[in-house]
């Protein structure tokens, strides 16, 4: 099965490639292919398509990867069936699918891809046919006079040009100031808010420059390697630019293009030329780079200049075939995913930018990683949050670990503290997903780097979670919007990561002194919301006296719901009379019984101090009164000779708050 996905999405990747190079039909193409992303649940690649076309990558092998991603996580959306809809209609030009006449059969003509040809001319046709027909233009399958015993399957070959075919005229390619790096196929760096920034933030450069400063003048191929997302096209295109000056030319050719005649094409031309080959590997062959080309193009002073994947280097590099001798003679430079210690102090010099800056502070697996798949990573998370997500479930634990992580959970986030949290926002979603199926879709790595959920290895240990083998952590993109957004993370969340982390001495203190960061100056200021977090925290670290102040102050401020806690803190603490009118408010907002029966508890403590100090004074009522409460048995008609129990007596203050 795996073997036939992969086949797919290569035939995909041609089909939908081969579309785009078709300028009468390549909107027809991209709407199509857009909306097969779109209903698999790809938003990030629908937008691309439907986006503006300098946008777009016309490499093969991107697209190939990224058919194959969408199939392997799609499989119960039919995706493979619409897939292969899709290539049966755009696997061939406009013309060649213009449906033959309806009368027409086989003995009427030759079958050429979906239409029929009159045979050529001088030979027989089928019976009763006339042998002077015209001939036949162009290649065509003629299965006239074959005699067959089973299925037959007729095979063309088509080439994208041929021998001689025009290419563009050097003096119309475009010179490095005039090219847009993300046609070239660097990945366009973006922020799901929409911010107005440029489509690329500014390079920084990587160790390798230094090395290839120059490098055009002592080499005629260059080839750029690393993993997938590390940078090489954005390193290779630096290369590249500074090979060609400001004035000079750069081809980028479309894959399968025939090459053949470059070297006749430049003879002549004055100037420096550049030949750009994003995915070298789509490139070569008969038609393309080979190491005859490339020495003609080094007559010329033309230098070349690739990118290829680490493994697709290396299954190049040391095989049997031509391009194993082409790539002994090219310069090889590896960009590594993972920043040097030289090269972090260089991008913190472009803090001005959020991208860049965020990058620093949360990237794990490589700057370049996290640029370029940030963006994909929180369209995926946003589009499992739709009503008919596969993955509701899984877009609420990847919202609860983010939450999470702006309340200070640093490290892993073991799997009992990841459901508690999912729960403060309401009901689990219907859908059925279970925990371990939502937790793998979720860290299910995209493009071979990383998914929406880390997994983070847990040593056994004491506390929470300590049989559980695996932990989590968002990844850090997905953390750094969120930060820049102006959703709060919900006040049950912030409850539990204070309570569910005591465990953790070191994350609980980081934990508190985040809530304290993030909200004592908006408390401060006369933020309610703020003021009962403050409340919280006060109330989950045993604070008695910071969680009576700022629960009272919001209650002050109109918060009614808090006021019942702001009651029973005062009756604690042995203040009936200040309790009072918070438990009388907690009452008129929601009369329940419990609050009921602390505002009676308020009255029998202020009736008990009232008759004590009239007992005192000599009144022996009072002091009957006072026995009867003291022994649990007042009189019925308590409530009728002391009115102030029922609130109506104005008794004055016993002191100061």
């Amino acid at each position: 099965m795996e073997r036939e996905l992969e086949d797919l999405a290569a035939r995909g990747a041609q089909a939908l490639v081969a579309g785009l190079h078709r300028s009468g039909e390549a909107a027809l193409v991209r709407e199509a292919f857009a909306t097969w992303f779109e209903r698999a649940g790809w938003a990030a690649e629908s937008d691309l398509l439907r986006g503006p076309t300098g946008r777009l990558s016309y490499s093969l092998t991107r697209w190939r990867g990224v058919f194959l991603d969408v199939l392997a996580n799609s499989p119960g959306h039919d995706a493979a069936g619409r897939l292969a809809t899709l290539i049966g209609r755009f696997s061939e030009p406009a013309e060649a699918r213009r449906p033959a006449d309806r009368g027409a059969t086989v003995a009427d003509g030759i079958l050429k891809r979906d239409k029929l040809v009159p045979p050529p001319a001088g030979k027989p046709g089928a019976p009763g046919e006339p042998a002077d027909r015209p001939g036949v233009a162009g290649d065509h399958v003629d299965f006239r006079q074959g005699t067959f015993h089973g299925p037959v399957v007729g095979s063309q070959h088509t080439y994208v040009n041929h021998p001689g075919a025009a290419l563009p005229d050097p003096g119309r390619w475009p010179v490095p100031d005039e090219i847009d790096p993300v046609t070239l196929g660097v990945r366009p760096t973006r922020r799901p808010d929409g911010a107005d920034l440029a489509r690329l933030p500014a390079y920084v450069e990587r160790d390798i420059d230094a090395g290839l400063h120059g490098w055009h003048e002592r080499d005629d191929l260059l080839v750029v390697t690393g993993r997938p997302l590390s940078g090489k096209s954005r390193t290779a295109w630096s290369a590249g630019a500074h090979a060609a000056g400001h004035s000079g030319r750069v081809f980028a050719p479309a894959p399968g293009t025939d090459l053949r005649g470059l070297p006749e094409t430049l003879h002549g031309r004055t100037g420096r030329h550049v030949l750009w080959l994003d995915q070298l590997e789509e490139h070569l062959g008969e038609h393309g780079l080979n190491l005859g080309l490339l020495g003609r193009l080094s007559a010329l002073r033309v230098p070349v200049v690739a990118t290829m994947r680490d493994e697709v280097y290396e299954e190049h590099r040391f095989g049997d075939g031509p391009a194993s001798r082409l790539l002994a003679r090219a310069r090889v430079a590896r960009v590594g995913s993972r920043w040097s210690e030289n090269e972090l102090p260089r991008l913190a010099g472009h803090r001005d930018d959020d991208r860049l800056a965020d990058a620093l502070e949360w990237s794990d697996e490589g700057v370049t990683q996290f640029l370029a798949l940030g963006p994909e990573l929180y369209d995926l998370w946003h589009s499992a949050g739709w009503s008919n997500s596969r993955h509701p479930y899984g877009h609420l634990l990847v919202r609860a670990a983010v939450d999470l992580a702006r309340c200070g959970v640093t490290g892993g986030i073991p799997d009992l503290l990841l459901r508690t949290t999912a729960s403060c926002y309401g009901r689990r979603p219907s859908g059925g997903e279970s925990f371990q199926d939502a937790t793998t879709w979720a860290a299910t790595p995209r493009h071979g780097v990383a998914g929406l959920l880390v997994p983070v290895p847990v040593a056994p240990g004491p506390g929470v979670g300590e049989s559980e083998a695996t932990a989590w952590r968002p990844h850090g993109s997905l953390v750094a919007q969120a930060r820049r957004t102006s959703v709060p993370v919900r006040t049950a969340v912030w409850r539990c990561a204070l309570e569910q982390t005591r465990h953790d001495t070191d994350v609980h203190h980081n934990v508190r002194r985040t809530a304290h960061a993030v909200f004592a100056p908006r408390a401060e200021a006369g933020d309610t919301e703020a003021m009962h977090l403050m409340g919280v925290l006060g109330q989950v670290t045993k604070d008695e006296a910071t969680e009576l102040k700022w629960f009272r102050k919001a209650a002050d401020a109109g918060r009614t719901d808090l006021a019942a806690q702001v009651g029973e803190l005062l009756l604690g603490q042995g203040k009936a009379e200040q309790a009072l009118p918070y438990l009388r408010a907690a009452v008129a907002d929601d009369p329940q019984a419990r609050v009921a029966h602390l505002l009676g508890r308020a009255h029998l403590a202020l009736a008990e101090h009232w008759l004590r100090t009239a007992a005192a004074g000599g009144h022996k009522e009072a002091a009957r009164r006072l026995s009867d409460l003291a022994g649990g048995h007042p009189p019925s008609d308590l409530r009728t000779r002391l009115p102030f129990l029922s609130g109506s007596a104005d008794i004055g203050r016993d002191g100061e708050h």
